[in-house]
């Protein structure tokens, strides 16, 4: 990982391959919203995405998009167990950058691409969780993305535009 011309650029050379990287501080809540600009590389295929309610070890949901595929995805995994909460196809991808968004609030949890609203779904949250991002390779390498404007907002009772927000790239 890097970061190359105001963006941070994760590339692997290895097919079958993957990594997180978390957010250097904890989410302190179970309602918050995270979001993040992702671009691949042209030609590129893999899958990248967000990593959310994580609480350590192999405990965490990550909601993951492949443009080649035109899918999308959203994943428990807990203990060593992976279960499908939300999926989806055909769904059509900017050619440049694609914003990701998880609005976790208590027991709803929401998933948006390019502020089109894929998938809600009642989910509880960790009273305290990391986020993060992920990158996948598949047979075909490098993959490479990039990655802009991490933001993840926390929030009490009251609506997410008046909160405390966390940017960790700008």
């Amino acid at each position: 990982a890097e970061y190359r011309s105001g963006e941070y650029r994760i590339k692997i050379n290895n097919s079958y391959s993957g990594y997180g990287y978390f957010a250097p501080v904890r989410v302190p809540t179970n309602s918050y919203e995270v979001e993040v600009d992702l671009r691949f590389q042209r030609r590129a295929t893999g899958e990248a995405g967000l990593i959310f309610n994580s609480t350590g070890g192999d405990n965490f949901y990550l909601f993951k998009v492949n443009p080649t595929a035109r899918s999308w995805s959203v994943f428990i995994y807990s203990y060593g167990r992976k279960e499908t909460i939300a999926e989806g196809s055909r769904v059509d991808f900017n050619s440049q950058t694609n914003r990701l968004k998880i609005l976790q609030q208590h027991n709803n949890l929401e998933v948006y691409l390019n502020g089109r609203l894929l998938a809600r779904r009642s989910s509880s949250a960790p009273s305290a969780c990391q986020v993060g991002l992920m990158v996948s390779s598949q047979d075909r390498v490098p993959t490479e993305v990039y990655f802009d404007n991490f933001i993840v907002t926390v929030a009490g009772s009251q609506n997410f535009d008046s909160q405390p927000r966390i940017q960790f790239m700008n």
